[in-house]
């Protein structure tokens, strides 16, 4: 080992130049030994001491980041609200994934029997009148009485078989129809089927708002299905008119022009 000042070969565990005094480990800080570029070697004949390359990172304001991609816009004019509706079936199927609501209940109303009950009550006054005027003995006025009983009862029993064994039900699915006290059978209709639906009134179902409602459809056991006794008739009939339109729009069946 040379010293770096004078050159004076030393030891190498010297730390002061034998000739100058220079002190060598300040002296090798300032002037490190040459290496040898060709054996990587240092002159004191050791190997010189491997340094590893620094990697210095960008700044993350210089890193490139890929530009966000602009979100394309929707080519042609906007869906109509039909387009819409359709676009909500499930697989394309045609049938749609809506809970099924009920839109109205009901059954047959009393005051279908305003119209009946008034003919019986005609029909009273009109034989008790005639029973007064020419009957003569008791069997004229067992006749006149068991006229009028039938006249009453009938029209009594049938508006309490039709209050206690009919049921409706509208749902934006379908139409549910049950009949019967003892056996009850219950009958359904699917809105989709349904043809056409018209409902009559007489002079004096307008003056109560009751009337019958008539359903056509291609249900094979109820193909026309009347329901007398219906209160507030026209709104039902909307209902159920708004119901089926609505279904079959669903099920992307073609209405015919009405």
């Amino acid at each position: 080992m040379k010293c770096p000042t004078c050159g004076t070969e030393i030891d190498i565990r010297a730390v002061f130049c034998q000739q100058c005094g220079t002190r060598l480990d300040a002296e090798l800080q300032q002037f490190p030994p040459e290496t040898d570029e060709v054996n990587n070697e240092s002159d004191t004949g050791f190997p010189a001491p491997q340094t590893e390359p620094t990697v210095t990172t960008p700044p993350a304001s210089i890193v490139d980041t890929p530009a966000a991609e602009p979100t394309p816009e929707p080519e042609g004019p906007a869906p109509t609200a039909a387009e819409r509706m359709r676009g909500q079936t499930v697989g394309g199927t045609g049938k749609v994934d809506t809970p099924q609501d009920t839109l109205w209940k009901g059954g047959y109303s009393g005051k279908a029997m305003v119209g009946p009950w008034f003919l019986c009550l005609i029909v009273t006054i009109v034989i008790l009148a005639v029973a007064i005027k020419f009957a003569s003995g008791g069997t004229w006025w067992g006749i006149a009485l068991g006229i009028l009983g039938i006249c009453w009862v009938v029209p009594t029993l049938r508006y309490l078989y039709r209050k206690l064994s009919v049921r409706y039900e509208l749902t934006n699915h379908r139409f549910v129809h049950q009949t019967g006290i003892i056996i009850r059978t219950t009958d359904r209709i699917e809105l989709v089927d349904i043809t056409d639906i018209k409902y009559t009134q007489s002079i004096v179902d307008r003056m109560f708002g009751v009337g019958t409602i008539t359903i056509y459809s291609k249900d094979a056991s109820h193909g026309t299905l009347p329901l007398p006794g219906i209160e507030d008739v026209k709104s039902v009939y909307t209902k159920m008119e708004e119901a089926r339109r609505e279904e079959q729009l669903r099920r992307e069946v073609h209405l015919e022009g009405r």
